[in-house]
C-alpha cells in the first residue's frame, strides 16, 4: 500500500528492552539484531529501515553483557542474561557492527545517544555511542537524519536543536 501511493515503507530496529516513556519495561525478541532487520526487508521487497542510533547502541550494550542497573526488576536481568548469550554467540559487539550490515537497506536515521542498558534518547555527547563517527559512516548511505533526544522541554525542543547543530558539524554543513 506504501509503495502504491509512492511511500518507501519504513520500520525501525527495537532496544532490546523497551521503556519508551512508560513505567513499565517492554520485551521483545524481533526486531533488535541486525538479523532480524535484513530478514524482513528480504521478505517484503521495498521495505526499508529506519536505524535508531540509540536503540542500537542498547542492543550492542546488551550483547556485550552490560549489567541492569541497580534495583532493575527480575525480568530485566533475565533479558540482560538473554542477549548477552547471543553477543557471545557471534552478536554484533560495537555500534559499526550494528550498522553496516543494514547500509543497503537504511533510508533514515533517528539520532540519539544511549547508555548501559536502558538509558535512551540521551544527548548527542552524552552516553556510549561516538555519534560523530556513526553519523560520517551512515551519511552516504541515507536520506535523512532525525534528532530525537528525550527533551524535557518537548515544545521548546531545547535538546533537539541543540542535537541538530551537532549533527550539521559533524556533517560540516550550515548550522541552519
Amino acid at each position: 500500500i506504501c509503495q502504491d501511493a509512492g511511500v518507501t515503507p519504513l520500520i525501525e530496529n527495537v532496544p532490546p528492552i523497551c521503556r519508551m516513556r512508560r513505567g513499565a519495561f517492554i520485551f521483545t525478541p524481533h526486531g533488535v539484531e541486525p538479523g532480524d532487520l535484513l530478514a524482513l526487508c528480504n521478505a517484503v521487497p521495498g521495505l526499508r529501515l529506519t536505524v535508531d542510533t540509540s536503540h542500537a547502541q542498547l542492543a550492542v550494550n546488551a550483547l556485550r553483557g552490560v549489567p541492569p542497573p541497580e534495583g532493575s526488576p527480575e525480568s530485566v536481568a533475565l533479558a540482560g542474561s538473554v542477549y548477552r548469550q547471543r553477543g557471545e554467540a557471534g552478536g554484533p559487539l560495537t555500534l559499526m557492527e550494528f550498522v553496516t550490515p543494514l547500509l543497503g537497506v537504511t533510508a533514515s536515521v533517528h539520532v540519539s545517544n544511549a547508555a548501559g542498558l536502558l538509558d535512551e534518547g540521551l544527548p548527542y555527547d552524552q552516553g556510549d555511542a561516538d555519534l560523530d563517527e556513526i553519523v560520517r559512516y551512515l551519511a552516504p548511505y541515507v536520506r535523512t537524519f532525525v534528532t530525537e533526544p528525550l527533551d524535557s522541554d518537548e515544545d521548546n525542543a531545547v535538546e533537539k536543536r541543540r542535537m541538530q547543530g551537532s549533527l550539521n558539524r559533524c556533517l560540516g554543513k550550515d548550522p541552519w
